[in-house]
Formats: structure tokens, sequence, C-alpha cells
């Protein structure tokens, strides 16, 4: 019976083969890996909602031109993100005093570096590119004004 009572007295992990601080050990380095895992995790989301471009792309401005009336500035510019990707030709078009943003909102396109603008009014804009460059987005209007694609020249 003695034995019997010094069995039912230890717990179950000590029936295992493992002592009590080689469970904590086991559990320890479990936590230890989740942990990493979480704070790997909460990076990555902080460098995203805090607007780092993970891979930050050149960008090469082309023409900067202010509409006849000074109202408004068109910039021309591409954006080349290295070996992977081809260039981006993007057109920002913003009132006068207002910073570029980071991509175009009157035109992007893909496959070449080409672009260019042009004011043929105060409210009418020319976009000049590559027969090769794929349109990915193109505003016909922004801000009341009229925006024409044109093939260069």
């Amino acid at each position: 019976m003695p034995l019997l009572n010094n069995l039912t007295q230890r717990s179950p992990r000590m029936l295992s083969g493992f002592d009590s601080d080689q469970w904590r050990g086991v559990a320890g380095s479990d936590r230890a890996a989740r942990s990493s895992v979480r704070t790997a995790i909460l990076f990555f989301a902080l460098l995203i909602f805090a607007g780092c471009d993970p891979m930050p792309s050149k960008v090469t401005v082309h023409s900067e031109r202010v509409s006849p009336d000074g109202r408004y500035v068109a910039t021309a510019f591409d954006r080349d993100s290295g070996a992977t990707t081809s260039w981006s030709p993007q057109v920002d078009l913003r009132p006068t005093g207002q910073a570029m943003d980071k991509y175009g909102n009157v035109f992007r396109g893909y496959g070449s570096p080409s672009i260019d603008v042009e004011w043929l009014s105060s409210s009418n804009l020319a976009v000049y590119f590559d027969t090769n460059c794929e349109v990915d987005l193109y505003s016909t209007k922004y801000y009341g004004i009229t925006v024409e694609l044109k093939h260069r020249k």
C-alpha cells in the first residue's frame, strides 16, 4: 500500500517522465516562440499603418507645370521600384501650394518612364505618354479640369 499512496500523490506531469522543472522549460520555450511571432506581426503592422513603405520607390519628376490661371499644378513623374517591376509614369494634379501626393491622381501607367504634361488652357490638361505604356488609371475630369491623353510625338 505505501507504493500506491506514493503514486497517487504525484502529479500527472511527473508520471509522464518530466519533472516539474523540465515541464516549465518546455512551456517557457513555447511562450517565447509565440512572443517572437507576435512581436514580428506587430512590427510589420506598425510599418503598414504608419505609412512606411517597406520597399520604397525611386521617384523622378519629369515636369511640373502651373496652370495658365495659376490655380493648379500638374506634376509628371515616374516611380521605379527596382528590378522586379517596371516604371510607372504618373501625373498628380493639385491646387497650387498643396504638396504632391505619393501616387498620381489623374494618370498612372506601367511600362515606360516617359511622361509629360502640358496645359492647353486653364481648364484643359494634356498628358503625353509612350505608346508602349499600359494605362492603369485615367481620370477624364479632376477639379473641373478636363484631362486628355495623348501619345508622345
